[in-house]
């Protein structure tokens, strides 16, 4: 990169770094472009030079977060032996990332009920995004696969639909373990979690 690039790229980054920590702190929806731009002390006409709206700005963080995300959970399935033993350690590493990283874990929940508009996301960080969920997803997919028994468990069974399913199971059974949102009826969060994701697992297995 020329430093015009450079100088380009920090900026983006500066912008991005800012907008997170506001989002983190307040909320995605209470934070303002003013306010973005008032913590990273550029105009909002310079930020529209970089990013299309508050949303792109959203989905730059959200990418971050995901890259990192998905290296925590690769790193905890190294050196399991079995496919269970892999999607398991996905599953509790999963659990454990969003424990640690609480506002980070509830920043991604506004996604699963966010209408995505990508007129208002670059195209960029749209692809870049879709790549690493394809990734992560086709690790999982290949675990399952070992898994599975040889026959297809039923004739509507498709792998990818699992998959996303058990993604997306996996996140609304952090939330309910973390959050307390039966906490009527679930006294022990993280118990609740570890057996729902072994029925999952013995339900492929079978």
């Amino acid at each position: 990169m020329n430093r015009k690039e450079i100088e380009t790229e920090a900026r983006k980054l500066f912008i991005i770094e800012s907008a997170e920590e506001l989002f983190l702190k307040q909320g995605y929806y209470l934070t303002t472009m003013n306010e973005i731009a008032e913590k990273s002390e550029f105009s909002k006409p310079t930020i529209y030079k970089y990013f299309l709206s508050k949303e792109d700005i959203a989905k730059h963080v959200h990418l971050k977060f995901l890259v990192g995300r998905i290296n925590f959970f690769l790193e905890a399935m190294l050196n399991k032996k079995t496919p269970y033993e892999r999607l398991f350690a996905f599953g509790m590493a999963y659990y454990e990332y969003a424990e640690k990283h609480i506002e980070e874990f509830k920043f991604q929940l506004i996604w699963d009920s966010f209408p995505i508009d990508s007129q208002n996301i670059s195209e960029k960080v749209y692809n870049e995004i879709a790549e690493h969920n394809e990734r992560i997803g086709n690790v999982i997919k290949n675990e399952m696969k070992k898994l599975l028994p040889d026959e297809k468990p039923y004739e509507e069974f498709d792998l990818h639909h699992t998959m996303v399913s058990f993604y997306a199971s996996l996140r609304m059974m952090i939330s309910h373990s973390l959050f307390g949102c039966s906490r009527e009826n679930v006294k022990e969060g993280k118990m609740f979690y570890i057996n729902f994701l072994k029925l999952f697992l013995r339900g492929l297995s079978k």
